[in-house]
């Protein structure tokens, strides 16, 4: 959304400021981009699109606008307004601890299947241990203030971090559940790899037993 709204902010600015010299659009653009030319004058609004043109590396185009392609501006202004986003996103859920295992099945920035293909009641279950919107100690533990190595899972004796990867593949309390709902491929041996194609699955009824299974961890930790 935010792309969005500063692809369209700095299109109508581009518009309005090379419009008709008899427009009054283009007559206040121009008159509020000198004000802040000679420093008598920054409106919010000005000030955030010489900010964003900035923040692209466009600083030509607020110094020249000019001389500016408006075709040209406007599909490089969407380009990296879209790689920026992307570029903070990954950087955002690489850095965050929060997101060690949701990164390991959430590469690329898309609507992804399962929101399209299940029923909405898979959906909202599915969504839920996708994002940690749920009690698994790897998520209570943070608000308790309890170091991450010490967020353990109570339902076994493994003694291992209990976040989302350890209830799906390793949890000896859901080893006939995971019999029940898992293929014997995601079984054994299981690793990163197994949980990405588990969550990124196109096959309806291997989503639909994910759902179930995850569904039945939270209400057990519950």
């Amino acid at each position: 959304m935010l792309v969005f709204i500063k692809e369209r902010m700095i299109n109508f600015w581009f518009k309005s400021i090379t419009g008709k010299e008899n427009k009054l659009s283009s007559i206040m653009c121009n008159v509020l981009r000198c004000l802040d030319v000679y420093g008598v004058y920054t409106s919010p609004w000005v000030k955030f699109i010489k900010n964003s043109i900035n923040e692209l590396g466009m600083t030509n185009v607020w110094l020249d606008y000019q001389n500016v392609n408006k075709s040209w501006l406007r599909l490089t202004v969407k380009q990296r307004l879209n790689d920026m986003f992307h570029q903070n996103w990954h950087s955002t859920i690489n850095e965050s601890s929060q997101c060690v295992n949701y990164r390991l099945f959430k590469t690329t920035l898309r609507l992804e299947e399962y929101m399209v293909k299940l029923p909405i009641q898979y959906r909202v279950t599915l969504t839920k241990f996708r994002c940690g919107n749920h009690r698994l100690p790897i998520v209570t533990g943070r608000y308790l203030g309890i170091d991450r190595k010490d967020r353990i899972c109570k339902k076994c004796l493994g003694n291992k971090l209990g976040d989302e990867f350890h209830y799906i593949f390793e949890c000896s309390f859901f080893e006939s559940e995971r019999k029940k709902f898992l293929k014997t491929h995601y079984r054994e041996r299981p690793n990163v790899l197994k949980m990405y194609q588990l969550f990124n699955s196109v096959n309806d009824a291997e989503l639909i037993n994910l759902v179930k299974f995850c569904k039945l961890i939270i209400l057990h930790i519950c």
